[in-house]
């Protein structure tokens, strides 16, 4: 006959010592795998750290650069008020003549009406300042002498020219000279001066009164020539016809 055992007359101190032994091998194997071989929900965890911890810095950049352009625009906000202030300061003794000369008018309408007269104020001090200006106003030439010359000019203002230069030119090629350059009229420090070929002479002189200068010139012969003058009279060409 077989053998017939009953478990509970079975040695129990090796299977405990067994079981223990596998629990505390089975904790040892997982806590080693779990540290070099991450499971997917600790890969998964780790992931979703390091991308929170990258939002959160993007999230202090965006409060940093948020609270740098209000105070960029709180700083502009003040500038602009400040700049208000000064141009209103500015406007208000234009505002207050604006009413005086026209208290029927609204403001606006009033103000433009202050600037056109302004403006034209403006341009009248300018021309007033401006320097008399030379044009020329004609020529007649005189049938009983020789070929003689009487140039005429006109000023923009009645107003003392002060020194008045002028320089005449012949053509190279022409055979005609230049024989008299002087003021008509009265005039004072005239200095005149001719070339040696008499192809070229200048004058300059001053008048006593406030009317525009008379030139005369006499020539050789008809020729053509070159008249330059200051005063931005500028250049002026001559023909003998």
């Amino acid at each position: 006959m077989g053998s017939a055992y009953c478990v509970f007359h079975i040695e129990r101190l090796p299977i405990i010592y067994g079981a223990i032994m596998g629990a505390i091998l089975s904790l040892f194997v997982s806590q080693v795998w779990g540290r070099f071989v991450p499971s997917v929900e600790s890969t998964q965890l780790t992931a979703a750290t390091r991308e929170r911890d990258k939002l959160l810095l993007r999230v202090g950049d965006l409060q940093s650069d948020l609270q740098a352009a209000e105070t960029r625009a709180k700083e502009r906000s003040i500038a602009q008020a400040e700049q208000i202030e000064r141009l209103e300061a500015r406007l208000e003794p234009f505002l207050t003549l604006a009413a005086q000369r026209f208290p029927e008018l609204p403001q606006d309408v009033a103000l433009e009406k202050l600037q056109d007269q302004l403006r034209n104020i403006g341009q009248k001090v300018e021309q007033l300042a401006a320097p008399p200006v030379l044009t020329f106003a004609g020529a007649k030439r005189d049938p009983n002498a020789l070929f003689s010359l009487t140039l005429y000019f006109e000023t923009s203002k009645a107003t003392p020219l002060g020194v008045i230069k002028f320089r005449v030119d012949l053509p190279a090629a022409t055979d005609a000279t230049l024989l008299d350059i002087s003021p008509a009229g009265t005039s004072m420090d005239v200095r005149t001066a001719i070339s040696s070929d008499k192809h070229t002479g200048t004058i300059s002189f001053e008048l006593p009164s406030i009317k525009p200068p008379v030139l005369e010139l006499q020539f050789s012969a008809p020729t053509a020539f070159t008249l330059r003058g200051s005063h931005d009279l500028g250049t002026l060409q001559f023909s003998p016809e």
